[in-house]
């Protein structure tokens, strides 16, 4: 009887070991894109920028997969839907998953948001946020061109974004991203509440680190 059964035995463990190996074959760990950083906006993994106001702005430690959504807002109701664009490998900077320049995440209610930061088309408008009375618009102000910050340091090859209010209370803002680099700083021009027209530097960098 022990020479029957150890032989089957044998052939059972056989059986399970060929049958794992074959469901490993079809069925591969599933690979994602992986979504690199723009020029721009180069949010490495393992990168981090100061600025003179106290702000660090740092990357995750690594690429991980994610799924982002397309929130998109009904201004009359208020009411957002959220759309699935993709799943894939992204990195996070400020706490969002990018890609591109845009930043998708979720804000304190769990409802999805996605924010573009900056685009490298001339003239580009962006709209921020909109109801039924004004919207405030980032648009592309300028490219290539060069920035002197209050430290002294000097950046090239650097995009202008200007944020404005349209319709509503008046709001002139410069943000300014560096080729390389990323958000070097960003002055007040005008601002409505305070009635300053003298332009004011909010934030601008004083050190940082690129993990290419």
């Amino acid at each position: 009887m022990k020479r029957i059964l150890f032989p089957l035995i044998c052939l059972l463990i056989l059986a399970s070991c060929n049958k794992d190996e074959i469901n490993n074959v079809l069925i591969p760990p599933k690979k994602y894109p992986k979504r690199y950083p723009k020029e721009y906006l180069p949010t490495y993994p393992g990168s981090y920028w100061v600025y003179d106001n106290g702000d660090t702005n740092r990357t995750g430690v690594s690429y991980v997969v994610a799924e982002i959504f397309s929130a998109n807002r009904n201004f009359g109701t208020g009411k957002v839907s959220c759309y699935s664009i993709e799943k894939a490998m992204y990195t996070t900077y400020l706490g969002k998953y990018v890609k591109d320049y845009t930043l998708y995440g979720q804000d304190s209610k769990g409802t999805c948001t996605n924010y573009t930061l900056l685009s490298e088309e001339l003239g580009a408008y962006i709209t921020v946020y909109a109801n039924k009375y004004y919207r405030t618009e980032l648009i592309v102000k300028s490219k290539d061109v060069q920035i002197e910050l209050p430290n002294g340091k000097v950046y090239d090859n650097v995009i202008v974004m200007n944020k404005v209010n349209l319709g509503g209370p008046e709001l002139d803002v410069e943000i300014y991203y560096a080729k390389g680099i990323g958000l070097i700083g960003q002055k007040t021009i005008e601002n409505y509440f305070t009635q300053d027209t003298i332009p004011v530097w909010d934030k601008y960098l004083v050190d940082y680190h690129i993990n290419y």
